[in-house]
């Protein structure tokens, strides 16, 4: 589990009101040094974050996880559902306009298996992916 911002800038200054004892060692500040390092560190980490564009640009760069299709659509829910239907139309629309503009013969049995043929491979590119049952 990872702190919020405010509980770490909470953190940090805890750690500069910490009483030193007379005689605080060398060792002693380079501790107190390395833990607010590390807590303004992992606040910077968290508002980068938080942060859309940033985050977009880091799976871009690889240097963190892309999301799958899959956890793609647990995050938008509806809104991916309508843009796969969208996407469905629409190309089932494209597939339809290539066949009239191919000059499919609807009533040859040869030319109607090869629109459907288009037609199923177009569905199937652009099917929703499959949910694990085990994603929440």
């Amino acid at each position: 589990m990872t702190a919020p911002p405010d509980q770490l800038d909470s953190w940090l200054s805890w750690i500069d009101d910490l009483p030193l004892p007379e005689g605080f060692s060398a060792g002693q500040d380079a501790l107190q040094d390395f833990i607010v390092a590390e807590i303004a560190a992992a606040k910077d980490m968290l508002l980068k974050l938080s942060d859309p564009d940033a985050v977009h640009l880091n799976m871009l760069r690889g240097t963190i996880a892309k999301p799958t299709l899959s956890q793609i659509a647990h995050i938008y829910g509806d809104e991916w559902t309508a843009a796969i239907a969208d996407a469905e139309a629409r190309g089932r629309e494209q597939v339809m306009e290539i066949l009239r503009d191919e000059a499919v013969d609807f009533d040859s049995p040869v030319s109607v298996k090869v629109g459907m043929a288009i037609v199923r491979g177009v569905e199937q590119r652009l099917a929703p992916p499959p949910t694990n049952g085990g994603e929440g």
